[in-house]
């Protein structure tokens, strides 16, 4: 039934426009009655190819284009009718390929047994809610939100979460590769801006300090944020109290805080010369000369070739242009050795410092 004839409906298509006549190798046209042969009066050898070419005539114009179009139609809807065959046939051919076998029992329950402590996945997933705590700042009770708990749910049913103290005990060794991670990031950073800010929390009523590093990636010109601590105050937030906390912060990221000057020193040459594609030599922005850089390695190249050229006479404004940035990093690089010098001192004599509590 789904098998539909269309050359046959080409045929009766034909009919709106004749009718049989008594001699069954005719057709009788219902505009003009003139009889148009068939070719053949038996109906499986006859054609419409007369009756179509008739239709042609000036005369009959209008009911040639009408018939053009129910064809079209007709034709529009014989290719959506194989189509759909097509993939009819191709959805069987994929069901009797397909074996389908009944779950044994076990299987069945574990689909929805919860996942025992030992399990690796649970593992997992405890390892990622610590990691989430450790990078978001988050409360460990966020182990116990309702809201948390539907998601995880949602996810995966077998997931079974531990409790915020399970967390609490286990954060130290995550918090430490967390931290490692973050100094690990920050240590690509040529300059770093600082945030802090004090709050208590009132679930617990204790004051807390965080420090937020700012830095931009040159690369991708991105402005990126890290929260580096939030450390809790126990004493009153005088402002000696909050620098000896900052201090001792920063001094947890000392790897972050020192700046790579000789670093800097290579990236200022950028500002005349530009990387070639043999990374060997750098092409000079003002003469198109590629220099040498004595190694295609990045760690093992320098830049004394690059400085030399810009000492010719033709770059003479630039050198000297050169000169005075160089200058402004060493007296940088020398403030912020002296600063590193002066905080540690305070911090060694903060240590050895002993506080009494004055009498009545």
């Amino acid at each position: 039934m789904s098998s539909r004839n269309f050359k046959q409906l080409l045929k009766d298509l034909i009919l709106d426009y004749y009718t049989p006549s008594n001699d069954k190798k005719f057709m009788t046209c219902k505009a003009c009655k003139k009889n148009i042969s068939r070719g053949n009066a038996q109906a499986h050898k006859s054609n419409t190819t007369n009756c179509v070419d008739h239709l042609k005539i000036k005369a009959h114009s209008f009911l040639y284009a009408e018939y053009k179009e129910k064809k079209t139609i007709l034709k529009m809807e014989e290719i959506e009718h194989e189509a759909t065959r097509a993939e009819s046939a191709k959805t069987n051919r994929d069901c009797r390929n397909k074996i389908f076998f009944q779950e044994t029992l076990s299987t069945c329950i574990n689909k929805t047994q919860k996942w025992g402590t030992d399990d690796n996945r649970a593992k997992k997933l405890d390892k990622l809610v610590l990691e989430m705590i450790a990078m978001g700042n988050y409360p460990f009770t966020i182990a116990n939100e309702t809201g948390f708990l539907r998601v995880i749910n949602f996810l995966e049913p077998r997931a079974a979460l531990k409790s915020d103290k399970y967390y609490r005990e286990q954060l130290d060794p995550t918090y430490g590769a967390v931290k490692d991670k973050i100094k690990e990031i920050i240590k690509a950073a040529q300059f770093i801006s600082f945030t802090t800010d004090v709050w208590t929390n009132k679930s617990s009523t204790t004051s807390l300090m965080s420090l937020k590093s700012h830095y931009v990636v040159p690369e991708k010109m991105t402005r990126l944020k890290v929260i580096l601590a939030a450390t809790p105050l126990h004493d009153n937030h005088t402002s000696e109290y909050l620098k000896g906390k900052l201090q001792n912060i920063i001094k947890d990221y000392e790897t972050m805080s020192s700046c790579n000057f000789k670093q800097l020193l290579k990236d200022l040459i950028l500002d005349y010369y530009t990387p070639s594609n043999d990374k060997k030599f750098m092409t000079c922005k003002a003469c198109k000369k590629n220099i040498s850089r004595g190694n295609a390695q990045a760690h093992k190249a320098n830049t004394t070739n690059c400085v030399d050229h810009l000492k010719i006479k033709a770059h003479s404004s630039l050198y000297a242009e050169y000169k005075e940035k160089k200058t402004i990093l060493k007296k940088e690089e020398i403030e912020h050795e002296a600063t590193r010098a002066e905080s540690a001192k305070t911090n060694r004599d903060c240590r050895n410092k002993i506080f009494f509590q004055e009498t009545l």
